[in-house]
């Protein structure tokens, strides 16, 4: 699923916007909006602006710009600060496994190969 298509989502849920109602505003047919919601499908230009005039955000906030939805979508603003924090702690988790991996064959090494208890 593309930051396009969570976005999307996410908006919708937050304005309340059904599928069918975004479609009929949008002139875009209802399973194509399903794609972009599933991230099936990518909206065209077209698509794109009238999708954002509709939905009251910037294209940059449905392209995934988190600055340009300043004040917008505390959802958003949570799932962001959430997948950064992730993103993070997989990185300190991989580091500090190559820490120990690294430490175990130093203390192989000095031990001659034997584990020491």
């Amino acid at each position: 699923m593309s930051l396009f298509s969570k976005r999307l989502a996410i908006i919708l849920e937050e304005k309340n916007i059904s599928i069918n109602r975004l479609s009929a505003l949008a002139e875009i047919d209802a399973s194509r909006i399903n794609g972009f919601k599933s991230g099936d499908a990518i909206p065209d230009m077209d698509e794109l602006i009238r999708l954002s005039d509709i939905l009251g955000v910037t294209i940059d906030c449905l392209a995934g710009k988190m600055q340009a939805c300043k004040g917008f979508n505390k959802k958003y603003a949570l799932y962001n600060d959430l997948t950064e924090l992730r993103a993070f702690l997989l990185l300190a988790v991989e580091t500090i496994g190559r820490i120990l991996e690294t430490e175990g064959k130093n203390t192989m090494q000095k031990n001659n190969g034997y584990k020491l208890k």
